[in-house]
């Protein structure tokens, strides 16, 4: 743990405790993605159809990135900066998180007993998670980790519910994230949605030029790609 990083959570430690005892707003729900740099994956398309169609609930996205502060901004939907004043205040506030990789996607330090959906960002084809025996497992029973997560608890993953797309994938969920999440529901993924027959019309013009989509009649589509990895980047055509 760096030591900056230490003295950040020490001087947000009571903030965490007294989210723990806050009432928090049934109707009021928070987003994020990609470590608060990025708008986009399942959070985003969550958090649009939300913000559009659900007028009983304020949806507040969050971000530590300027540019996608003043993008969300631009299309005069609710955002603030995941350590303002104001992210602070929805934070502590706000009943539900939805995330798409982890708790840094929002204000974490605020978390105490918000219920947290993890979206997740892709269907695994590879070990994820507790199933990861070479990077999670041994990571997550160090003795250093268990210390951490003791003196800040806010630090350890903790879902209150991990979405997944079908039976299939609610029980690789279930192995990887068993230890992590309370429960599991297949609800299917949010970005996804877009590119159903119901929202043909919703569906970006790149993409339907891309997936030569119809604006009146969906495709089926197949993709078939390997696993991601940190190094380099994957580049394919479709046929």
């Amino acid at each position: 743990m760096k030591i900056i990083n230490f003295f950040k959570y020490l001087i947000n430690l009571p903030i965490y405790i007294l989210s723990l005892f806050i009432v928090r707003d049934k109707n009021t729900y928070i987003f994020g993605a990609w470590f608060g740099k990025k708008y986009a994956d399942n959070s985003k398309y969550l958090f649009e159809y939300v913000s559009k169609n659900c007028p009983e609930i304020t949806a507040v996205w969050l971000t530590t990135n300027k540019e996608v502060y003043n993008l969300v901004k631009s299309k005069n939907l609710k955002v603030c900066m995941s350590y303002s004043f104001l992210g602070y205040w929805y934070s502590l506030i706000a009943k539900y998180y939805f995330i798409s990789t982890c708790f840094n996607d929002v204000n974490f330090l605020a978390s105490g007993n918000a219920k947290v959906i993890n979206l997740w960002h892709g269907i695994p084809l590879k070990k994820i998670m507790e199933d990861d025996k070479i990077n999670s497992i041994t990571k997550k029973k160090s003795l250093y980790i268990k210390i951490r997560n003791f003196i800040f608890p806010f630090l350890k993953d903790n879902y209150y519910s991990t979405i997944s797309t079908s039976e299939t994938v609610n029980n690789i969920y279930k192995s990887a994230f068993r230890n992590l999440s309370e429960r599991f529901d297949i609800l299917g993924q949010p970005r996804c949605d877009f590119i159903s027959e119901n929202n043909a019309n919703d569906c970006p013009p790149p993409y339907r030029e891309k997936l030569r989509i119809s604006k009146n009649k969906i495709k089926k589509l197949l993709y078939i790609c390997p696993p991601t990895e940190k190094k380099g980047k994957l580049i394919f055509q479709n046929s």
